[in-house]
């Protein structure tokens, strides 16, 4: 954690390659679902991960805040069970979204014979 948190910018990092294919490999993935339309099609899927990646590491990266935030101790159990839940829940949401978008699309319609 703390390597990914202090890296340098245009430092490539010892992982170099393989970690940047493995992280590509996720996202071509969230693109494939996307284009299956399980996710909404104006949703950069980049930034998606990255914002779940940053939740994913933010209780520990930023355990003091979380604490503020949910009145919990990120490292209990109580607390990962709930955190995942609420994670995976707004996951659902993004993805019934694209769910609702595709049902109040506009019906085409027949040209006018006359």
């Amino acid at each position: 954690m703390h390597r990914l948190a202090r890296e340098q910018p245009d430092v490539p990092s010892p992982a170099g390659d393989e970690r940047a294919a493995e992280l590509l490999k996720c996202v071509e993935e969230l693109r494939a679902r996307q284009a299956r339309g399980e996710l909404r099609g104006d949703i950069d899927v980049g930034v998606l991960f990255l914002v779940f990646f940053a939740a994913s590491v933010a209780p520990v990266a930023l355990r003091s805040i979380t604490r503020e935030f949910t009145q919990q101790d990120p490292g209990s159990e109580e607390f990962i069970d709930h955190y995942a839940d609420q994670v995976a829940r707004i996951m659902a949401v993004i993805g019934d979204a694209a769910a609702v978008e595709d049902t109040h699309a506009p019906e085409p319609t027949e040209p006018s014979g006359g």
